[in-house]
């Protein structure tokens, strides 16, 4: 059974978020490196060296990266054709509205006899 003098001195070891960091990895890894069906499971702790620190987070960098030049060229390929359905959906307003008006003024012209004055109001 550990004390509380025990407990203090281990966490001493640890400086700022190491030990959080530390147990990430070790997840990460264990989640990785499965054992073989009937293998006998030994548990090692392991600390994480600067080195190691500096390649996870160059490994983070560098999938982020990755995944926002991806999203990038996504973006690029498409938008000319977000562009082309937006100027075709202005279009086809345009001429939807010239033709509302052509009829507008056609239909009122040729019933000029029978105006429905209900209308207007």
């Amino acid at each position: 059974m550990m004390t509380r003098q025990d407990e203090s001195n281990e966490d001493d070891d640890y400086v700022g978020g190491s030990k959080i960091v530390d147990e990430v990895s070790a997840l990460v890894l264990n989640i990785i490196r499965s054992p073989a069906p009937g293998a006998v499971i030994r548990r090692r702790r392991r600390s994480l060296d600067l080195s190691g620190f500096a390649c996870l987070l160059m490994g983070i960098c560098l999938s982020m990266m990755l995944c926002g030049s991806v999203t990038f060229f996504i973006g690029l390929v498409l938008m000319p054709w977000i562009l082309f359905l937006v100027m075709l959906l202005y279009f086809v307003g345009v001429v939807s509205s010239i033709s509302m008006i052509c009829t507008s003024i056609f239909m009122s012209s040729s019933n000029s006899s029978t105006k429905h004055y209900w209308k207007f109001l």
